[in-house]
């Protein structure tokens, strides 16, 4: 029931340092092997007598390796623990994992290099810049592109000097009092760019963007937006807003929003989140990750405290809503609450009203659970074109009221 919730019952199981109950364990251990994303939680709560009888078959063995020792792990078990004893170490010990990792880095296979170097991103340091920059020569493209991705994210990269160094010729601003930004594509993709990981093929989903401008557009992506504030001298607002008048400025604010997710820039995040919200709602979900949650709940209580808001799926509020996959506070909570009961109320649209059937089971891992006790949680359907989502709403509000309830 709710498997939905399994994910936030794992961790909260692992921070009450509680353990899964003998009888669960085949069934999760099992588990763990079809959904990867859940195999790190699993191997936290499932105990010694867990990591026991992973041992005990080959496809559970991702949870066999012992918290005793994972360097010794590391030395000698199977791939997947090893993968799992690198993590581990990389999370306690940065610098042991690194040395391990160096070690036997000749001797290891293509598939578990391109593998373990992406583990790196944990707590990633400028210690690892010179095993990250070696990497960049591999054999395998998957380790070079996975080094390629962590370097630009350390201040002192040299990478992040290098394209600081090719890109600061081709952007400049113009103009006195209607300043605009001008663009110069790069000539060529030099064995140096590719090296830094810029791809010279243009990929199918960027096929309306020509390769010049797809050069250009990777390194702007990998590069902080600060890089532009500073040479210019303008505010995060005057920068967006000074790029709005270039005939590149998609080009330019859709490689900046992945950079300011890429380098967690906040300030421009939250610019940028101003600016879709009003121009391109699509848009807005990219940088979701690099914006504050104060930014976002005020931006949508103060949406959803207007008179009589209704929740349309065409809307930007209600798509952000959609997107917000973080816990809300009680009173975000309450307020999309009292949204949906005046939206069932409103004649049934499936253009504006059929995010209710896929969005809603989402929304209900994520409201404020405590809301499950108030008043405002008693969600009816009682006109007859909305009986067709009434179970939905019933699922939802089930949801909500099995993470509410405590455990036994």
């Amino acid at each position: 029931t709710h498997t939905e919730l399994l994910g936030e019952w794992l961790h909260l199981a692992e921070n009450h340092q509680v353990r899964v109950g003998e009888e669960y364990l085949p069934e999760l251990l099992e588990l763990g092997t079809n959904r990867k994303a859940l195999a790190e939680a699993i191997c936290a709560v499932i105990g010694r007598r867990g990591e026991w009888l992973a041992a005990l078959n080959p496809v559970w063995r991702y949870a066999s390796g012992s918290g005793e020792n994972w360097g010794e792990t590391w030395e000698t078990g199977a791939e997947e623990q090893r993968i799992r004893a690198f993590s581990k170490l990389r999370t306690d010990d940065p610098d042991l994992a690194r040395q391990l990792l160096s070690k036997s880095w000749k001797s290891e296979t293509p598939t578990l290099r391109a593998k373990v170097v992406a583990l790196l991103a944990t707590n990633l340091s400028q210690a690892d810049e010179e095993f990250l920059e070696a990497a960049l020569d591999d054999r395998r493209k998957e380790v070079r592109d996975e080094a390629a991705k962590l370097l630009p994210q350390l201040p002192q990269s040299r990478l992040r000097e290098r394209m600081a160094q090719r890109l600061t010729p081709l952007l400049k601003v113009s103009g006195l009092l209607r300043k605009s930004i001008e663009v110069i594509l790069p000539s060529e993709c030099t064995p140096a760019m590719q090296r830094d990981g810029i791809s010279e093929k243009v990929p199918v989903q960027f096929n309306k963007m020509g390769e010049r401008a797809w050069w250009l557009w990777q390194m702007l992506a990998v590069t902080p937006t600060q890089l532009w504030q500073r040479r210019f001298n303008l505010t995060p607002q005057r920068l967006v807003e000074v790029a709005t008048r270039s005939e590149w400025s998609d080009l330019l604010l859709d490689a900046w929003q992945h950079a300011v997710t890429l380098h967690q820039e906040a300030e421009m995040a939250s610019t940028l989140a101003d600016y879709f919200s009003t121009h391109n709602p699509a848009q807005l979900l990219h940088v979701l990750e690099a914006v504050p949650a104060a930014y976002l709940e005020e931006k949508l209580k103060q949406s959803l405290r207007q008179r009589n808001a209704v929740l349309d799926g065409q809307e930007p509020t209600t798509i952000l809503l959609f997107n917000y996959r973080r816990p809300w506070s009680e009173e975000l909570s309450r307020l999309f609450a009292n949204a949906l009961q005046r939206t069932v109320q409103l004649p049934f649209n499936y253009q504006t009203h059929g995010w209710i059937h896929g969005q809603l089971s989402q929304i209900a891992q994520y409201i404020a659970p405590l809301l499950a006790t108030e008043a405002v949680f008693d969600l009816k359907v009682t006109r007859d074109d909305w009986t067709m989502l009434a179970r939905t709403i019933d699922e939802f509000v089930a949801i909500v009221q099995f993470r509410h309830v405590p455990g036994d």
